[in-house]
Protein backbone atom coordinates (compact mmCIF):
# COMPACT_ATOMS: atom_id res chain seq x y z
CA UNK A 1 0.00 0.00 0.00
CA UNK A 2 1.49 3.37 -0.98
CA UNK A 3 2.57 5.70 1.81
CA UNK A 4 -0.11 8.34 1.16
CA UNK A 5 1.13 10.57 3.99
CA UNK A 6 4.58 10.70 2.39
CA UNK A 7 3.14 11.33 -1.07
CA UNK A 8 1.09 14.25 0.29
CA UNK A 9 4.19 15.63 2.07
CA UNK A 10 6.26 15.14 -1.08
CA UNK A 11 3.79 16.90 -3.37
CA UNK A 12 3.56 19.86 -0.97
CA UNK A 13 7.29 20.45 -1.57
CA UNK A 14 7.91 19.14 -5.09
CA UNK A 15 4.56 19.08 -6.87
CA UNK A 16 4.29 16.39 -9.53
CA UNK A 17 8.04 15.77 -9.81
CA UNK A 18 8.77 12.24 -8.58
CA UNK A 19 11.45 11.57 -5.93
CA UNK A 20 14.18 10.66 -8.41
CA UNK A 21 17.55 12.44 -8.36
CA UNK A 22 17.99 13.29 -12.03
CA UNK A 23 14.38 14.45 -12.40
CA UNK A 24 14.72 16.69 -9.34
CA UNK A 25 17.95 18.13 -10.75
CA UNK A 26 16.13 19.04 -13.96
CA UNK A 27 13.00 20.40 -12.24
CA UNK A 28 14.65 22.34 -9.40
CA UNK A 29 18.02 23.56 -10.72
CA UNK A 30 18.20 26.53 -8.34
CA UNK A 31 17.83 24.22 -5.33
CA UNK A 32 20.19 21.50 -6.64
CA UNK A 33 23.88 20.86 -6.34
CA UNK A 34 26.13 17.84 -6.67
CA UNK A 35 29.11 16.57 -4.75
CA UNK A 36 31.66 14.11 -6.05
CA UNK A 37 32.57 11.16 -3.88
CA UNK A 38 36.26 11.21 -4.75
CA UNK A 39 38.82 13.96 -5.30
CA UNK A 40 39.27 15.31 -8.84
CA UNK A 41 35.84 13.94 -9.80
CA UNK A 42 37.16 10.39 -10.03
CA UNK A 43 34.12 8.21 -10.62
CA UNK A 44 34.93 4.82 -9.04
CA UNK A 45 36.94 3.76 -6.01
CA UNK A 46 39.81 1.44 -6.93
CA UNK A 47 41.29 0.93 -3.47
CA UNK A 48 40.01 0.37 0.06
CA UNK A 49 41.26 3.86 0.99
CA UNK A 50 39.24 5.43 -1.83
CA UNK A 51 36.14 3.50 -0.74
CA UNK A 52 36.59 4.92 2.76
CA UNK A 53 36.67 8.41 1.18
CA UNK A 54 33.46 7.67 -0.75
CA UNK A 55 31.62 6.47 2.36
CA UNK A 56 32.97 9.30 4.52
CA UNK A 57 31.79 11.96 2.07
CA UNK A 58 28.41 10.32 1.47
CA UNK A 59 27.69 9.81 5.18
CA UNK A 60 28.97 13.25 6.15
CA UNK A 61 26.80 15.20 3.73
CA UNK A 62 23.76 12.95 4.22
CA UNK A 63 23.96 13.36 7.99
CA UNK A 64 24.38 17.11 7.62
CA UNK A 65 21.37 17.42 5.28
CA UNK A 66 19.06 14.87 6.89
CA UNK A 67 20.19 15.06 10.53
CA UNK A 68 21.55 12.22 12.62
CA UNK A 69 18.82 9.78 13.68
CA UNK A 70 16.24 11.95 11.92
CA UNK A 71 13.12 10.50 10.31
CA UNK A 72 13.34 10.10 6.56
CA UNK A 73 11.85 8.16 3.68
CA UNK A 74 14.06 6.07 1.43
CA UNK A 75 12.74 5.82 -2.15
CA UNK A 76 14.18 3.33 -4.63
CA UNK A 77 13.37 1.17 -7.58
CA UNK A 78 12.55 -2.27 -6.14
CA UNK A 79 14.60 -4.06 -8.79
CA UNK A 80 18.04 -3.81 -7.25
CA UNK A 81 19.56 -6.35 -9.59
CA UNK A 82 23.34 -6.18 -9.47
CA UNK A 83 25.07 -5.35 -12.72
CA UNK A 84 27.71 -8.01 -12.06
CA UNK A 85 27.17 -11.72 -11.53
CA UNK A 86 28.04 -11.64 -7.83
CA UNK A 87 25.28 -10.57 -5.42
CA UNK A 88 25.74 -7.02 -4.20
CA UNK A 89 26.04 -6.63 -0.42
CA UNK A 90 23.80 -3.59 -0.65
CA UNK A 91 21.06 -5.72 -2.17
CA UNK A 92 20.87 -7.65 1.12
CA UNK A 93 20.57 -4.37 3.05
CA UNK A 94 17.72 -3.25 0.78
CA UNK A 95 15.90 -6.56 1.22
CA UNK A 96 16.03 -6.17 5.01
CA UNK A 97 14.43 -2.70 4.72
CA UNK A 98 11.20 -4.19 3.32
CA UNK A 99 10.37 -1.44 0.87
CA UNK A 100 6.68 -1.13 -0.05
CA UNK A 101 5.27 -0.03 -3.45
CA UNK A 102 4.95 3.75 -3.70
CA UNK A 103 4.25 4.76 -7.33
CA UNK A 104 4.96 3.87 -10.92
CA UNK A 105 6.60 6.45 -13.17
CA UNK A 106 5.61 6.22 -16.82
CA UNK A 107 6.69 8.06 -19.92
CA UNK A 108 5.11 7.56 -23.33
CA UNK A 109 2.99 4.52 -24.21
CA UNK A 110 4.35 1.54 -22.33
CA UNK A 111 1.87 -0.88 -23.97
CA UNK A 112 2.95 0.21 -27.45
CA UNK A 113 6.61 -0.13 -26.39
CA UNK A 114 7.25 3.54 -27.14
CA UNK A 115 7.65 4.45 -23.49
CA UNK A 116 8.95 3.17 -20.22
CA UNK A 117 7.86 2.68 -16.63
CA UNK A 118 9.81 2.56 -13.39
CA UNK A 119 8.19 1.29 -10.21
CA UNK A 120 9.30 3.09 -7.04
CA UNK A 121 9.09 1.71 -3.52
CA UNK A 122 9.66 3.38 -0.18
CA UNK A 123 10.29 2.74 3.48
CA UNK A 124 10.42 5.01 6.51
CA UNK A 125 13.82 5.04 8.21
CA UNK A 126 15.83 7.04 10.71
CA UNK A 127 19.01 8.22 9.02
CA UNK A 128 22.10 6.76 10.68
CA UNK A 129 25.58 7.39 9.29
CA UNK A 130 27.10 4.04 8.35
CA UNK A 131 23.84 2.09 8.44
CA UNK A 132 23.63 1.90 4.63
CA UNK A 133 27.33 1.63 3.84
CA UNK A 134 26.93 -1.55 1.77
CA UNK A 135 24.19 0.11 -0.28
CA UNK A 136 26.20 3.32 -0.71
CA UNK A 137 29.31 1.36 -1.73
CA UNK A 138 27.40 -0.68 -4.29
CA UNK A 139 25.64 2.37 -5.75
CA UNK A 140 29.01 4.16 -5.91
CA UNK A 141 30.43 1.21 -7.85
CA UNK A 142 27.40 1.03 -10.18
CA UNK A 143 26.29 -2.35 -8.81
CA UNK A 144 22.94 -1.01 -7.60
CA UNK A 145 20.64 1.65 -8.97
CA UNK A 146 20.63 5.13 -7.40
CA UNK A 147 18.03 5.94 -4.75
CA UNK A 148 16.91 8.94 -2.72
CA UNK A 149 16.51 9.67 0.97
CA UNK A 150 14.05 12.45 1.82
CA UNK A 151 14.02 14.20 5.18
CA UNK A 152 10.61 13.90 6.80
CA UNK A 153 11.25 17.23 8.57
CA UNK A 154 12.80 19.49 5.92
CA UNK A 155 12.10 17.67 2.61
CA UNK A 156 15.80 17.92 1.76
CA UNK A 157 16.88 15.16 -0.63
CA UNK A 158 20.07 13.12 -0.65
CA UNK A 159 20.30 11.09 -3.88
CA UNK A 160 23.56 9.15 -4.25
CA UNK A 161 24.66 7.79 -7.62
CA UNK A 162 27.85 6.22 -8.99
CA UNK A 163 30.27 9.10 -8.64
CA UNK A 164 28.64 11.32 -6.03
CA UNK A 165 25.30 12.59 -4.80
CA UNK A 166 22.65 14.99 -6.03
CA UNK A 167 21.29 17.20 -3.26
CA UNK A 168 18.09 19.20 -3.26
CA UNK A 169 17.64 21.90 -0.63
CA UNK A 170 14.67 24.02 0.45
CA UNK A 171 15.78 27.17 -1.34
CA UNK A 172 18.48 28.68 -3.52
CA UNK A 173 19.95 30.47 -0.49
CA UNK A 174 20.16 27.22 1.48
CA UNK A 175 21.69 25.50 -1.55
CA UNK A 176 24.32 28.24 -1.81
CA UNK A 177 25.15 27.86 1.89
CA UNK A 178 25.74 24.12 1.50
CA UNK A 179 27.67 24.56 -1.76
CA UNK A 180 30.05 26.90 0.05
CA UNK A 181 30.40 24.48 2.96
CA UNK A 182 31.25 21.56 0.63
CA UNK A 183 33.09 23.55 -2.04
CA UNK A 184 36.06 21.15 -2.04
CA UNK A 185 33.76 18.30 -3.13
CA UNK A 186 32.10 20.16 -6.04
CA UNK A 187 32.69 19.61 -9.73
CA UNK A 188 34.89 22.19 -11.46
CA UNK A 189 32.55 21.97 -14.49
CA UNK A 190 30.40 25.13 -14.89
CA UNK A 191 27.18 23.05 -15.05
CA UNK A 192 27.94 21.50 -11.66
CA UNK A 193 27.85 17.99 -13.14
Amino acid sequence: MPDEAFLTFWRSHYGDCPPVGFLLRESFPTRWFRIHSLPEAKRYAETARELVTVLTRQNTIASDLLGADSPAVLVASPSHTPVLVRPARGERQFSRLRLEPLMILTEGDVDARTGWSIPLSSVRIHWQAGALDDVLADVANDLLKPFAVVSSKTARVFAPYDGGADLILASEAERDEYRTKYEAWLSPHPSGL
